[in-house]
């Protein structure tokens, strides 16, 4: 009796388990993202997601919005990536994308010519000023991304930088 009791529970968790990865593997093919704003503003329209679903070749995105940031900025950054990871869903995997810290290069010589290379493509850094202690302090960040498709790369700046404008604006 004390055996089935054991063997019992020991199925009913195996059970369980088997049904958290079953559901785990259905969430990654499947997934639907409830939007509650009223202007829809996190959902993705249809046309965007059937040429998603059609891209007949792989699509690379760079995203030039990394490392130390303005709040304003981070949140800018997580809403970008989460909406590349619900692109790359409906792409059937033919869109890819990447964060590059532009400011990771080891050298300031390095850091120069990646920056000469990147403003060739479209993208200019940004000068924004945060308050560090009671300071205002100038911090100059690239936010933008590069689309590689094929052999062609085109640069989209992200934001336009208004002098007069704090970060979280």
């Amino acid at each position: 009796f004390l055996e089935s009791k054991g063997l019992e529970k020991l199925l009913i968790i195996a059970i369980a388990i088997a049904g958290f990865v079953l559901l785990n593997q259905l969430s990654t093919k499947f997934f639907y993202r409830f939007d509650l704003t009223e202007e829809q503003r996190y959902s993705i329209n249809e046309a965007t997601k059937e040429q998603l679903n059609n891209l007949p070749d792989v699509v690379n995105i760079e995203v030039y919005l990394a490392g130390e940031l303005p709040s304003g900025f981070k949140r800018m950054q997580q809403s970008l990536l989460e909406t590349l990871e619900e692109f790359v869903v409906y792409s059937n995997d033919n869109l890819t994308y990447q964060v590059i810290d532009p400011n990771a290069a080891i050298s300031q010589k390095s850091r120069a010519d990646f920056m000469q290379s990147i403003a060739r493509i479209g993208l200019q850094p940004t000068d924004v000023f945060i308050n560090d202690d009671g300071n205002r302090v100038q911090k100059r960040i690239l936010v933008g991304v590069v689309i590689n498709y094929g052999s062609r790369n085109i640069g989209v700046q992200l934001f336009k930088g208004n002098q007069s404008a704090s970060p979280e604006e």
